[in-house]
């Protein structure tokens, strides 16, 4: 009851501070076609919009002030008078972040993958949405390792248009699975949640092997190590030949793990595999320099 007064009064509550603000009334919640917004202006102002990148290939961002854009705040604490629920919210769509007529190179470490097979002789290419900042760390801690699987909601919309605006069609789209035991310790898979915006979400693949130890603790090396063998493709499954295949996963380090699940999918035939994440890890040095 609680939640519908709110929303007839014209507010939404924040799925991260849990404050209200002014919402987007107008005749499209009438008619049950809006788009709800998930943040309100403070905390959408913490994510920071990929705008620009380096790296045609793994979507690194170029560091800087035209490159990275701060969330835009939505509702009543927004700046300048502006309102617009771009972030954290399925908006309106709006101009592609990764324009196709500014030329991009290859980055030292795509070019260090193309060195590696199956990357010698297959394409890879991948986009984020937000640079891994302490905030989007600390609301990704909170989805993946304190069970709160709402707030997925954030992304599952924005993730669906940077697959589309990026890749065009593509005929399945994948998750990242999880090992068993961590499964049930969370009782999700946050990559499933994430990829609950897209329309053709198949579970093509199993995790077979990982070795002890978190990921984020690993450095680039050890992960590519840690990795090998350690998905498959499901028996039973859709046929693979010839078609275009999304992964979806939350975060985008080194890539070593969408590249081991993007390397199976290639095996079983796909013709192109492509990736979208929540967040783009930069490094730490680069992270320091966009701190305010």
């Amino acid at each position: 009851m609680a939640r519908w007064l709110e929303m007839v009064q014209g507010t939404e509550r924040c799925l991260w501070c849990d404050a209200t603000f002014e919402g987007n009334m107008g005749w499209g919640w009438v008619l049950g076609i809006a788009q709800t917004t998930h943040l309100c202006g403070i905390c959408s102002g913490q994510l920071q919009r990929i705008q620009e990148l380096t790296c045609k290939e793994c979507g690194r961002p170029r560091v800087g002030e035209l490159s990275v854009e701060k969330g835009i705040e939505v509702g009543k604490n927004n700046v300048g008078g502006k309102k617009n629920a771009d972030i954290g919210s399925g908006s309106k769509e709006t101009t592609s972040s990764f324009p196709e007529k500014k030329k991009l190179g290859v980055c030292s470490d795509c070019q260090r993958w193309k060195e590696i097979e199956p990357w010698n002789s297959l394409s890879f290419q991948h986009r984020a949405l937000y640079v891994y900042n302490e905030f989007l760390q600390e609301v990704m801690a909170r989805l993946k390792y304190r069970g709160d699987v709402q707030l997925a909601k954030l992304f599952t919309d924005d993730l669906r248009k940077l697959g589309r605006k990026s890749f065009g069609h593509f005929d399945y789209v994948v998750p990242i699975p999880l090992k068993g035991s961590r499964h049930w310790e969370r009782g999700f898979n946050q990559a499933e949640a994430l990829a609950g915006g897209f329309g053709q979400v198949k579970e093509l693949l199993e995790r077979v092997s990982m070795s002890d130890g978190k990921q984020s603790k690993r450095g680039r090396v050890e992960r590519i190590e840690s990795l090998k063998g350690a998905f498959r493709v499901k028996d039973g499954g859709v046929e693979l030949k010839g078609k275009r295949v999304l992964i979806v996963d939350d975060i985008y380090t080194t890539g070593a793990t969408i590249r081991s699940a993007a390397a199976e999918l290639y095996g079983g035939g796909a013709a192109e595999v492509c990736a979208v994440t929540v967040a783009r890890g930069i490094g730490k040095k680069a992270a320091e320099s966009l701190k305010t």
